[in-house]
Order: C-alpha cells, then sequence, then structure tokens
C-alpha cells in the first residue's frame, strides 16, 4: 500500500504528543516532516517536547523536524499552560532532549517539501501561524496540496477559551483566515466533534501495566489530561482533539461532513469565533465534520498505540 505524504504542524501538547504518536503508527500515513508552533507552551519548549516525542518513541528513521512561529501574525499569544502542565507534556519532566536532531526553519522545510511533492496532506493541531506562512511564502502551495486537515474552531458549541473561540483559532484568528481563504482543500475537525470523543481511565488500563518506556509515558500524560479534564470541566476523561484530526485523514469514514462558508471573526467580543452560512463571507465549500464513529475511532487509536509501543519493545 502506498503512504501519503503527511506534514504535521502542531503544538505539543498532551493531545499532539498522542496524534502524532497515532500518525507514526499509521500503515497509511508517511509522516515526512514535523514543525513546532507555539500554543500553550512556547514554541522552544513545544520543539523540546517533539524531539522527546520522537526519542522516546523510539522509531527510526524520523521525520525532518522544523522549529515554526514563536507568536502570532498580529496580537500576542495566549498561553494557557495549566491544561497541559508547565513543560506542556503533564509534567513529565523530561527536560531539555538527550540526543541531538537537527532542527531547520519550520516554514522553510514545509515548503521545500510541498514544491518537491513529497507532502500530499498537511494535519494541522496548533494555531495556523505557520500555515498561514507556508502560503504566504510561495503562489504554487495551494496547488499543491492535496488537503489540510485542520483541528479548530467551536461552530456550533461553546468555545474553550471564550464562549465564542477555540483555543487554536482564537490565538491567530488573522492567520485562520488567510488559510481559510485559500484554495487549498479544507477538513475541520471542530469542538462539536472532538468533545465527542472522550478518553477514560479504564481506556489506559495496558498502558499502566505495561512497563515499557513508551507505554508508560502514554500512560502518564493521558492519566494528567484526565485528571485535569474531571477536575477543572468536570469531564470523566480527557478530550482526544488532535488524534481525532489525525483519524479523519486517516480513515474518512470516522467522521460525517458537511460543507458550507466558513468564516473568522476578527474583531469585538467573538473575536477569534468560526462561524457557518452564506453570509459569513467566509471561503466557500469549506468540509466539516459533523459527527462522528466514537466507538470506532477510539478502537482504531488505541489499536496504534498498542501497536507502536508493542513494535518498539520487541
Amino acid at each position: 500500500m502506498r503512504k501519503i505524504g503527511v506534514l504535521i504542524d502542531c503544538d505539543p501538547g498532551i493531545d499532539d504528543a498522542l496524534a502524532i504518536l497515532f500518525a507514526l503508527a499509521s500503515d497509511k500515513l508517511n509522516v515526512e516532516a514535523i514543525t513546532t508552533v507555539y500554543g500553550n507552551v512556547s514554541v522552544r519548549q513545544s520543539t523540546d517536547n517533539l524531539i522527546n516525542i520522537l526519542e522516546i518513541s523510539g522509531l527510526r528513521p524520523l521525520p525532518e523536524i522544523g522549529i515554526g512561529s514563536a507568536r502570532p501574525l498580529v496580537k500576542k499569544r495566549l498561553e494557557k499552560r495549566e491544561v497541559h502542565g508547565k513543560d506542556g507534556l503533564g509534567d513529565t519532566s523530561l527536560g531539555r532532549p538527550r540526543k541531538t536532531i537537527e532542527i531547520k526553519d519550520g516554514v522553510e522545510l514545509a515548503v521545500s517539501k510541498i514544491l518537491s511533492k513529497r507532502i500530499e496532506y498537511i494535519i494541522a493541531t496548533g494555531p495556523l501561524t505557520n500555515i498561514a506562512e507556508i502560503i504566504k511564502t510561495n503562489p504554487k502551495i495551494p496547488d499543491l496540496v492535496k488537503r489540510i486537515y485542520i483541528m479548530g474552531g467551536a461552530l456550533f458549541i461553546k468555545g474553550n477559551i471564550t464562549p465564542y473561540a477555540e483555543f487554536n483559532i482564537y490565538n491567530d484568528p488573522e492567520a485562520a483566515k488567510l488559510v481559510f481563504d485559500s484554495k487549498i482543500p479544507k477538513t475541520v475537525v471542530s469542538l462539536d466533534v472532538t468533545q465527542r470523543v472522550i478518553l477514560e481511565r479504564s481506556d489506559l488500563t495496558g498502558f499502566k501495566k505495561d512497563k515499557e518506556r513508551l507505554s508508560r509515558f502514554i500512560y502518564d500524560i493521558a492519566n494528567f489530561a484526565i485528571c485535569y479534564h474531571r477536575g477543572f470541566r468536570g469531564v470523566k476523561g480527557a478530550y482526544l482533539n488532535d488524534p481525532l484530526c489525525v483519524g479523519a485523514a486517516l480513515e474518512g469514514k470516522i467522521c460525517e461532513y458537511k460543507k458550507g462558508s466558513l468564516g473568522i471573526k476578527l474583531n469585538g467580543p467573538q473575536r477569534g469565533r468560526t462561524i457557518v452560512g452564506e453570509e459569513t463571507g467566509g471561503a466557500q465549500d469549506i468540509t466539516y465534520a459533523e459527527s462522528v464513529n466514537v466507538d470506532r475511532f477510539k478502537r482504531l487509536f488505541l489499536g496504534s498505540l498498542k501497536k507502536i509501543c508493542k513494535e518498539v519493545a520487541s
């Protein structure tokens, strides 16, 4: 089976870490490169986190990595360290990476990969600043990327940062508008569907019992997220926001979709809101996930993580 070349743009992040491992375990995706952006932590911290995730994965060869934007296009970035811990990985205290992995300029790396036709899909699980910069860098980019999968937005429900806005879009709505308005085919995986997929402590039993380093890492970061969501949000487990975005790229039938016009509010109290409808003046015919087969997704997701843990241990 021919694998699809993928660029992951992310801000690791607990659910980013799980999404990266999910993608690396796939038989369908070839993760050519991973680029980092600011998010709940700084771009430097998210880059250290990425290297640590790749080292713990034990996989070889590793995808190329690039460090991207440290701040939004226009305004100051928003930090929410408590969601993922001070280090962004559930206070696992991994510290600076032990091994030396070449870190390239994220935008330059992405553009070179796309222009060489090594990238078919982009999976974006953080603020969209890097993607906006990539699009602005070369006019050929929108014609070469077959689809971008975006974890972002709250379409018909409340946001997780303001009553209107989701974290990734809120952090850089100007970048989000530029990306949404581009010619790249887009699939948006919003909080409307990701918050229906909840990782519970019972899902982690096998990882907790396994003493292998990767399994324990998965358990530790997932358990931190579960504890946070239970204590702060009153949810019985952790939302699998970013992994579901990878799942949508992997298997289209995980979600059901609609097409519509999506726009981004840039000003006022609704800044960062993703709105649907013809009156938005936003890009037409953007695909967005409307529902999700939770059981099917969780089987695929947990099965993939168990698979990668087994491969590393053998």
